[in-house]
């Protein structure tokens, strides 16, 4: 129903029907459930209440670089690099570097478009250079470990 509502411009109903959703989700769902919500919330322009649902999410995460649902890792990690340039400057910096830490901690093959939104995101803050380096040479340690 969320998703009907949130593709009808009904941003704030899906809001809530998510929200509620994330409070009646079991634990091992939860991080997904607050994913979406943050989702919403970024695109419903309050980038914010979107930053604090990306902690819970991350909060929660599976322990474990194996774990069960690896593409939530990319995603929260994503979603925290897409809210930096929306929020002030000082909350921005914490986004990247929760995004950062996600993507660091998750599953070795993590690199499905998050890189990308990290660089976006480094670059709103004018750190361009010493974060697309690390991140990249991050990325490059991760695939080959993936592929050997």
């Amino acid at each position: 129903m969320r998703f009907f509502l949130a593709e009808q411009g009904f941003l704030t109903e899906a809001i809530a029907v998510q929200r509620e959703a994330a409070a009646l989700a079991e634990p091992d769902g939860r991080s997904y459930a607050l994913w979406e919500l943050a989702s919403l919330q970024r695109e419903a322009g309050d980038p914010v209440a979107a930053w604090e649902s990306l902690r819970a999410a991350a909060a929660g995460l599976p322990a474990g670089r194996e774990n069960s649902m690896p593409g939530l890792w990319c995603q929260v990690a994503r979603e925290c690099f897409s809210v930096v340039p929306l929020l002030p400057v000082e909350v921005a910096r914490a986004a990247f570097d929760l995004g950062e830490e996600v993507l660091r901690a998750g599953p070795a093959w993590w690199m499905n478009g998050a890189v990308d939104a990290a660089l976006a995101a480094a670059e709103s803050l004018d750190e361009v250079e010493a974060r697309a380096r690390e991140l990249r040479r991050v990325a490059d340690v991760q695939l080959e470990a993936h592929r050997g």
